[in-house]
């Protein structure tokens, strides 16, 4: 439990930096500022996203099943969480559940199931041997 813990608040820190700027909101005319549009806020969600992932896959490439991890590209791992696609037989075991768990509250801010984990467990394994 306690590199669950590390792995998530490595996370968030990440993403924390990564948004920390050193805007002076008492020297900017507030009019000439523009809103993010609908396109750019979708852009830092999906670079917030791949960090996550990036972050996932350096936390666990050296347990030893996903020792090549890091060959897979972050949009690809993306892909395969955002497929929604299910599988039924249990491939992972109670600890990379919780990894999982980690890195989907981290992503959606909520869990996932175990039927989806088990998916995209055994597609990333697909992609390491490959």
């Amino acid at each position: 439990m306690h590199k669950k813990k590390l792995l998530k608040n490595k996370i968030d820190n990440q993403i924390t930096m990564s948004f920390t700027n050193e805007y002076d909101s008492e020297n900017e005319d507030l009019d000439t500022v523009a809103p993010f549009t609908d396109e750019i806020l979708e852009e830092f969600e999906l670079d917030k996203k791949l960090r996550i992932i990036s972050s996932f896959k350096n936390f666990i490439s050296n347990e030893p099943e996903f020792y090549g991890i890091n060959k897979i590209n972050d949009v690809d791992i993306l892909d395969i969480i955002e497929s929604g696609k299910t599988k039924l037989k249990n491939t992972i075991t109670i600890y990379q559940n919780d990894l999982f768990d980690d890195l989907y509250n981290s992503l959606y801010g909520n869990s996932g199931n175990n039927q989806h984990y088990n998916f995209v467990y055994s597609e990333i394994m697909k992609k390491i041997k490959v």
